[in-house]
């Protein structure tokens, strides 16, 4: 760990800021991947970071203990379980953390709820999503669990701007207590090279000559991969040598594999799975598609731009945040499978079209959603909430040593 004790920054003196970090669970996700872009560049001599998972554990947990922060598992038995509270409240205690940040519903009703009860002066809460897609299943007993994990923060960050107004419209969120910060990718200098996109080709049986136009997307309603499966059938008849590819997992599997096979495009439209390693996969397309119904903020598109491939997408949400129509990308309306076909083929049909969109789209978004970039505007909404919050409220005893104590509690 850095040396903390000499700092003085921007209206705080003598400590390092810090930050718990509270996640559902360590497994690969959106939030995890994000978490841990965004802890491996604050300034750890102004920022002190820890991070828990509430169940499960994961591969991200060793990513996390690889930063050097102190990493935990509350491992929760139960979706209703007194005892994770217990756990929650013991860790808050003894890291005593000036600012508890949590991602996703059990982190937000145990981690804020604790925090509550330890006395935390920030509690911030994460808006990732809009709407009825905020959630993987809707329960009768949505409206209640917003209301409890509004009541229960003192502050909420939305990923898009869209998100920021969702919240404050239907959740009821005060204006000034919700920020908007986009979501920060990491920007290689060196992108994948031909044998990546070799690999993932015989992988998917198709030939290295062909265009590939790609998805990357959970396989759920909101993505809009029906709208994708009836676009290639336009797209086929057109040009028969494309191919497309929909990486991702989810309960609309089944439903696709069956919409797919009905329209006779089993040997055009491949469903690889989920994939670890996106760049391999993002080297292999010619082209990105993300035909949502709705985003908060699509990782995948800044993914896209990263790995320097042209994109379209639908006008909808934080996707109109992610891509200027015709400069960074192409915008098409939602559920309109035509529009999208259209602009498919006018794509595979002008490389000069596809190396501009490639280019200025890697350009555009570095200046917008390099992970440095979003990372300064994390450490400046932490450090004003300390100063806003801490000036009021500092019941908490700072604590010197974090170490095996902590551990020895949950």
């Amino acid at each position: 760990m850095c040396n903390q004790q000499n700092k003085v920054h921007s209206g705080f003196q003598g400590q390092a800021i810090r930050i718990l970090y509270l996640v559902s669970t360590f497994e690969i996700k959106t939030d995890t991947k994000l978490l841990y872009r965004l802890i491996s560049h604050l300034d750890r001599e102004q920022f002190k970071p820890a991070i828990a998972c509430i169940y499960g554990g994961g591969e991200m947990m060793q990513k996390f203990t690889q930063l050097g922060i102190p990493t935990f598992n509350l491992d929760s038995p139960h979706q209703i379980s007194p005892r994770t509270l217990l756990r929650a409240y013991r860790l808050i205690r003894n890291f005593a953390p000036h600012i508890v940040h949590t991602y996703l519903l059990r982190a937000d009703l145990y981690g804020a709820f604790a925090a509550r009860l330890a006395g935390v002066p920030t509690i911030l809460t994460t808006g990732c999503a809009i709407g009825p897609y905020r959630r993987e299943k809707t329960r009768k007993t949505d409206k209640l669990l917003d209301l409890i994990c509004r009541l229960s923060a003192t502050d909420a960050l939305a990923v898009s701007n869209a998100v920021r107004n969702d919240m404050i419209k239907h959740l009821h969120w005060p204006p000034n207590r919700v920020t908007a910060i986009h979501t920060g990718i990491t920007f290689k200098h060196n992108l994948s090279d031909n044998s990546a996109q070799k690999s993932i080709r015989q992988q998917l049986q198709i030939p290295e000559s062909v265009p590939l136009v790609l998805t990357i997307a959970r396989l759920s309603y909101e993505k809009g991969i029906n709208v994708l499966v009836q676009a290639a059938a336009v797209v086929h008849r057109q040009m028969p040598s494309v191919h497309f590819a929909v990486a991702g997992n989810g309960p609309m599997e089944n439903n696709l594999r069956t919409q797919i096979r009905t329209a006779g495009l089993d040997q055009v439209v491949h469903l690889p799975g989920f994939q670890k390693n996106i760049d391999k996969i993002l080297a292999a397309a010619d082209l990105f598609v993300l035909p949502s119904l709705m985003e908060g903020m699509p990782i995948a598109i800044l993914e896209a731009y990263a790995a320097e491939k042209p994109v379209i997408a639908t006008a909808v949400g934080g996707s109109v945040e992610a891509v200027e129509h015709n400069h960074s990308g192409l915008l098409v309306p939602p559920n309109d499978a035509d529009s999208m076909a259209s602009a498919i083929v006018r794509c595979l049909s002008d490389e000069s079209l596809r190396n501009r969109l490639a280019r200025d789209g890697r350009s555009w978004a570095e200046k917008r959603f390099s992970v440095d970039v979003v990372a300064q505007k994390y450490e400046t909404l932490y450090e004003r909430l300390y100063r806003d919050r801490t000036s009021k409220k500092n019941s908490l005893i700072t604590r010197s040593n974090l170490g095996d104590s902590v551990a020895n509690t949950i």
